[in-house]
């Protein structure tokens, strides 16, 4: 008798739901990750990529549970300078993960409740008026350039010259800043005197034109004389 061959048993489908993808759960977590960095004065799209990346963080909730550890802080702040993040926002995010105490201020006096507080500003208000004095400021200076505009105000969040002035202040800023403004396309002579502007350059020489030397006037051609002419004028003498 022939023995009767088994059924291959069916592939087993997965219970419950399929792991979201790294990606997916990044995507969806950029929202409320966004808001709540914007709201602590640390959102910086590297550092952002940092925390879901890094960290595989997707939540606020997460990044709390994390920075209650020493440990972590430490590391994740050595990680977060080496990712761009520097000067004024460096220092507010060691404050934010508790590892640097913030200015104590002032108590004033009890004042009565205000009815409404202004909108906060989004990124597109303050380049708008940020353009007009950082403008005149680096004209003034001679680094004026659109792309370095750019980078100041959508890679910095420089939005005046105290600002840039703060910020410039760190010497691992400034190396960061010179090269980003080097990649943007600030070359040549604007280079020196952006060094100059960041303390790196003490003075920067003009370039002088050179002076053209004057034509030297050319001896007048002797006329060339027809056979008939040099005739006439053999006869007359």
């Amino acid at each position: 008798k022939k023995k009767k061959k088994k059924k291959k048993a069916a592939p087993k489908k997965p219970s419950g739901p399929r792991p979201k993808d790294p990606e997916d759960l990044k995507r969806e977590g950029r929202p409320k990750l966004e808001k709540y960095m914007r709201d602590n004065g640390i959102w910086q799209i590297d550092l952002f990529d940092l925390i879901t990346d890094e960290y595989q963080i997707y939540s606020p909730e997460e990044f709390e549970e994390e920075k209650s550890d020493p440990d972590w802080v430490d590391t994740f702040l050595i990680d977060a300078k080496q990712c761009g993040v520097m000067g004024k926002q460096a220092t507010t995010l060691a404050v934010f993960c508790g590892k640097k105490k913030g200015k104590k201020k002032k108590k004033k006096a009890p004042q009565k409740p205000k009815q409404s507080k202004p909108k906060q500003k989004d990124h597109e208000q303050l380049r708008i008026e940020a353009r007009a004095p950082l403008e005149k400021f680096l004209r003034a200076n001679e680094i004026w350039q659109i792309d370095l505009f750019d980078l100041m105000v959508d890679q910095y969040q420089i939005y005046s010259v105290d600002d840039f002035n703060e910020y410039k202040e760190d010497d691992d800023w400034v190396d960061d800043f010179l090269l980003e403004a080097k990649q943007c396309g600030v070359m040549g002579q604007k280079v020196k005197y952006l060094e100059k502007l960041c303390g790196r350059r003490k003075n920067v020489k003009k370039k002088k034109k050179k002076k053209q030397a004057p034509k030297k006037k050319e001896a007048p051609k002797e006329k060339v004389l027809s056979p008939e002419e040099i005739e006439n004028k053999s006869r007359s003498k």
